[in-house]
């Protein structure tokens, strides 16, 4: 927009983009004619705002008038410098109407007549001279100062800290020989250190350089009405457009002081640091390339526009992915919580079963030894030994209390089985997150590759490219020259800047995932290493558990058949030899399971615990993943929103604000551009104010200096 801008249709669009781009120069030292002990950084600034003020071709004389106020704005000395263009060798005649002028640059000596001409000698350099003036200036400044909402002087609001407001305005009383207006442009520059924050200006800008804050604005004082007076029907237009004479600077302050404000006045408009310069030779096509530029920013935002679209569902993709992550952790910690809980009625209940079996165990093999001892209490020996075996079978049956040895050694199995699925699902997941992530950096990286068509083709490639672009703009080249430089537009330069983001958003979350990876490898190769024994045991345990159960019950069936003295008796004496040897192997076996248990089940129930502690932090891990894998899509859709609201704003500014232009304009367009041609050439034509040979070219600035306020 701002190159159609430069060759609009009102000097207002051209003040306009004089001021924003104020933005991206730079300083640049220059020698001060004037020698002047205010701080560097005000030297600097006077510096920046002439950078930006001159401008036009060479002169024969070039004048700079300086006028010296103090902090509050009042006037206190006037000093103008001028330069001589050499040429040849005849001596240079000039005329001034200064007093106490002085060679600032050389020897070169000069006459002066009773008229006010001055000859001076030629020595091939160029001469600069300086004198001293009483006379008032066409054009002024003035500044007020405001601690929350009150005036004041400079001195009463020195060191004072609150909400300040510093206001400048500036008058234009310029007028050529017959009477008419001439404009003039003004830039007003300040450095505000540390004591002050939340800087805002109205009609200009804020600078950050140096852990300074530079403080630039502009103003066209008396331009507006000018328009008003001289064109019909221009003034709905103009509602819609400030065409500022202020410059108000806001800012909290903890200790109010500033350094000197700088502010220069130029009438060379058409000559500012402008790529084209004002040409209303032909403006009718002028305004259809305005026209048309409207619509190809109307079609850029569209562009832009599908390219966040496709950015989202790289995203939309990366939360979804985070969001099954998260689902899968939350269930591994519910089942881990879950065993450990059912873990703890089983711990219970298979140590008491244990000591139960055990008890059993030494009740048979009592009767086994009372019914060794002798036929006659063979029966009494047969009862007890049933009675003992009831008891052992019952160790291995549920109750309404606790799990019995078969369904709890079982239910341990099953649960300890479901855990190492599940945690090596989980490993699974965990580990293929970082190729996921890639795969998404892969995708944005090809539509890079094919939206340059194949210039930009890595990642690496398209980080050079946005570092070298900001490399440039912070050293002071304008954007639109860099990305001329290296062959892009500023749709492309957008879209390669949100494909920079989106790349690095990604290889963050990439780089954090691998490192979590790479920290806890040892820790889930020993937790997947320990599940696998921890199954394989509890499948060994389970198994002979049942069929110990199962002896138990045979053994019951025996011991009910051996209580009968009906049919048992007889055969009873030889049994009962090899029944208690048998017995005593059980007892022996039930008292070394019951001591295995009560050593292993608590190691068992401890690496549960852990187990479950370790998947609360999965589940914690991934739900912030989730989180900022959410916020990410978020800022998408942010993103995507705002540039609707490009997109509809620019079809606005094309709908409503050129194709106003040009309804405004019509057939009045030749009278709009000689009105504002003669400004501007006015302004070119203003050539000195202390005076000036007639037949000399010459161009004229005056330089303001306000000065500094200081905190005692």
């Amino acid at each position: 927009m701002k190159g159609y801008l430069k060759k609009g249709v009102s000097l207002f669009l051209v003040v306009s983009v004089t001021a924003l781009g104020l933005a991206g120069c730079g300083t640049e030292k220059k020698e001060d004619a004037v020698k002047a002990s205010a701080p560097v950084e005000s030297a600097d600034l006077e510096a920046l705002l002439d950078s930006k003020a001159a401008g036009g071709s060479a002169v024969d004389k070039a004048e700079t008038v300086y006028v010296e106020m103090d902090a509050d704005g009042e006037v206190t000395g006037t000093t103008v410098s001028d330069v001589l263009s050499t040429s040849g060798k005849e001596n240079i005649s000039d005329y001034s109407e200064l007093s106490d002028i002085v060679n600032i640059s050389g020897e070169e000596q000069f006459a002066k007549n009773e008229n006010g001409e001055l000859v001076w000698e030629n020595k091939g350099s160029d001469i600069k001279y300086q004198g001293t003036t009483t006379k008032e200036t066409p054009v002024s400044v003035h500044v007020k100062y405001f601690l929350n909402d009150q005036e004041m002087k400079a001195d009463e609001l020195a060191g004072k800290s609150g909400k300040v407001r510093i206001v400048y305005s500036y008058e234009n009383n310029a007028k050529d020989q017959e009477g008419n207006f001439i404009p003039f442009l003004f830039l007003t520059g300040m450095v505000l250190d540390d004591n002050f924050s939340n800087v805002t200006v109205e009609n200009g800008k804020v600078i950050g350089q140096d852990g300074k804050q530079i403080v630039i604005g502009y103003g066209v004082p008396e331009f507006q009405n000018y328009l008003t007076d001289h064109l019909d029907g221009i003034e709905s237009y103009l509602d819609k457009i400030d065409l500022p004479e202020t410059v108000t600077v806001t800012a909290d302050t903890k200790s109010f002081s500033t350094s000197m404000a700088v502010t220069i006045a130029t009438s060379n408009i058409g000559d500012l640091d402008l790529t084209d310069t004002l040409d209303f030779s032909d403006i009718k096509s002028q305004m259809a390339e305005l026209q048309s530029g409207g619509e190809q920013l109307e079609a850029g935002a569209g562009t832009l526009l599908a390219g966040t679209e496709t950015l989202k569902a790289g995203t939309g993709a990366l939360k979804d992915g985070a969001v099954q992550l998260k689902d899968g952790s939350i269930k591994l910690h519910d089942g881990t919580s879950e065993l450990l809980e059912k873990y703890q009625l089983f711990h219970t209940g298979i140590l008491s079963g244990s000591e139960d079996l055990k008890t059993g165990a030494k009740k048979l093999y009592d009767g086994s030894v009372t019914l060794a001892s002798g036929a006659k209490s063979a029966a009494d020996g047969a009862d007890q030994l049933s009675s003992g075996l009831k008891s052992a079978e019952a160790a291995f049956e549920d109750t309404k209390k606790s799990q019995g040895l078969v369904s709890g050694s079982k239910t341990l199995k099953d649960g300890i089985t479901t855990v190492n699925k599940g945690v090596g699902q989980m490993v699974q997941t965990f580990s293929a997150t970082p190729d996921t992530i890639q795969a998404q950096i892969d995708g944005v990286i090809g539509q890079v590759s094919q939206a340059t068509g194949g210039a930009i083709g890595s990642e690496a490639a398209l980080n050079q490219t946005i570092q070298d672009i900001e490399n440039a703009v912070k050293g002071g080249a304008p954007l639109e020259a860099v990305l001329t430089s290296v062959g892009l537009n500023t749709d492309a330069y957008y879209t390669l800047l949100q494909a920079y983001y989106s790349v690095q958003t990604l290889e963050a979350v990439k780089s954090t995932f691998t490192q979590q990876i790479q920290k806890n490898a040892a820790d889930i190769q020993a937790l997947t290493d320990g599940l696998t024994q921890l199954e394989t045991g509890a499948a060994a345990l389970s198994g002979g558990i049942s069929q110990l159960y199962a002896g138990v019950k045979q053994l019951s069936a025996g011991a009910d058949s051996l209580s009968d003295k009906t049919k048992g008796l007889p055969a009873l004496e030889d049994g009962a030899k090899t029944l208690k040897t048998g017995l005593k192997t059980l007892y022996d076996g039930t008292d070394s399971m019951n001591s295995s248990l009560s050593t292993n089940s608590p190691k068992i129930k401890s690496g549960i615990s852990k187990l479950d502690s370790g998947a609360a932090q999965l589940e914690n891990g991934s739900k912030e993943l989730s989180d900022g894998a959410g916020d990410l899509d978020g800022g998408v859709v942010t993103l995507i929103d705002g540039v609707k609201e490009l997109e509809g704003g620019l079809a606005k500014l094309n709908n409503e604000g050129i194709d106003r232009i040009t309804d405004i304009f019509g057939e009045k367009v030749p009278d709009v551009a000689d009105t504002v041609n003669s400004a501007l050439d006015r302004g070119k034509n203003y050539r000195s104010f202390s005076g000036i040979r007639d037949g000399m070219t010459g161009s004229v600035k005056f330089i303001f200096r306000t000065a500094e306020v200081t905190a005692e």
